[in-house]
């Protein structure tokens, strides 16, 4: 799917090919597709998560803490969101 998506738009599979780089460690292939990526697909919640989570373990704090700050604004309720800005400002 890599290269023939769409990722202007945060499409069901557009967001799936994100969380599957990101969680397959492809970390280069995952930052160059969300460098491609709109803002929209960016900003979609899950996408936010992946890109959060995948900061922490890259060791990128300020950008886990972006993506999770701008995916509480969204979603306050998140609570893993929530335990891993605690853990990042610590």
């Amino acid at each position: 799917l890599e290269g023939r998506l769409d990722l202007t738009r945060p499409t069901p599979a557009v967001v799936l090919l994100l969380q599957c780089l990101a969680e397959a460690r492809r970390d280069r292939a995952f930052l160059g597709a969300l460098a491609e990526a709109s803002d929209r697909v960016r900003r979609d919640p899950a996408v936010l998560w992946a890109t959060a989570v995948l900061g922490w373990s890259t060791g990128d704090l300020d950008g886990a803490e972006r993506a999770t700050r701008e995916l509480l604004e969204q979603r306050p309720d998140r609570g893993a969101a929530q335990a891993l800005l605690l853990e990042i400002l610590l």
